[in-house]
């Protein structure tokens, strides 16, 4: 079983851990930087004699904060994080439209193969 929130813990420079949460499951009371992840697709990767060996994941990882500096390194950070842990990751992310005119926001796309 994949699990994203467990594999997306990165800590921030005082050491603390950058909240992650469901999207659209944040808080009222947002921290200044903090990531949501969206479960875009699950589906059968590989099927031999009708049978599932693999499962593919498809998630949207959206990376909110408060001081623009740490808009592209933070997302960076996350998806070589996530690589090192066999997702399949690709470029740099893109814009991603923000609520307010206070934050800052870029999102990836990432995939992994949950072979069973």
């Amino acid at each position: 079983m994949v699990d994203i929130f467990s594999d997306l813990i990165i800590n921030d420079e005082n050491n603390n851990p950058i909240p992650v949460y469901a999207e659209g499951d944040a808080p009222q009371e947002l921290p200044n930087e903090y990531f949501t992840i969206f479960e875009n697709y699950t589906g059968d990767q590989i099927n031999a004699d009708n049978v599932t060996k693999a499962i593919l994941y498809e998630f949207n990882i959206k990376y909110y904060s408060k001081d623009a500096t740490t808009l592209y390194t933070r997302l960076i950070q996350a998806l070589n994080l996530l690589k090192q842990k066999n997702y399949i990751t690709s470029g740099v992310g893109y814009a991603n439209q923000t609520y307010h005119e206070t934050w800052f926001s870029r999102q990836a796309d990432v995939k992994k193969i949950d072979y069973i």
